[in-house]
């Protein structure tokens, strides 16, 4: 005979939230914002959320939950996602490609070459390509956002 318990899977997260275990599911509430990125979370959308309560609503998007622990950039070479809930990014520089702040943010990929000491990004901004292919008539690339070169075709 079969069951009709259903089985839930755990996962955990060492670098967004440390020590707690996530249930990956299906967002039921609204106006719910991610824990690693603070950007909002669409309703029926796909997360991990923490099952300790404790934690009130603490979730990820799948897609920051799934970002790599380390990677690879075009930038600054190794980055490295760290946790920030100890320290104020308020008062700290912004994100080296969007130039957004990083307050409210939970994790940064941190790297740090002769040239480019002390390079933080968010982890949406890490993750992003240096090219895309688009059907723009110009080739676009990713560069550090200025005054002068911000959402602008630089041809």
């Amino acid at each position: 005979m079969g069951s009709s318990m259903s089985v839930s899977r755990s996962y955990d997260h060492d670098v967004a939230h440390p020590k707690h275990s996530l249930q990956r599911e299906v967002l039921k509430i609204a106006n719910a914002t991610c824990g690693m990125c603070t950007r909002p979370v669409a309703l029926n959308e796909r997360v991990y959320r923490c099952v300790s309560s404790e934690c009130g609503n603490f979730l990820l998007h799948d897609a920051c939950f799934r970002l790599p622990r380390k990677m690879k950039h075009f930038k600054c070479g190794r980055l490295k996602l760290a946790n920030t809930s100890f320290g104020n990014l308020a008062d700290d520089p912004p994100c080296s490609i969007c130039r957004r702040s990083m307050a409210g943010v939970s994790c940064v990929y941190i790297g740090a070459t002769a040239k480019n000491p002390g390079f933080r990004v968010h982890p949406r901004c890490g993750a992003l390509p240096q090219f895309v292919s688009t059907p723009h008539e110009h080739p676009v690339d990713l560069r550090e956002s200025t005054a002068s070169n911000s959402r602008k075709c630089i041809d």
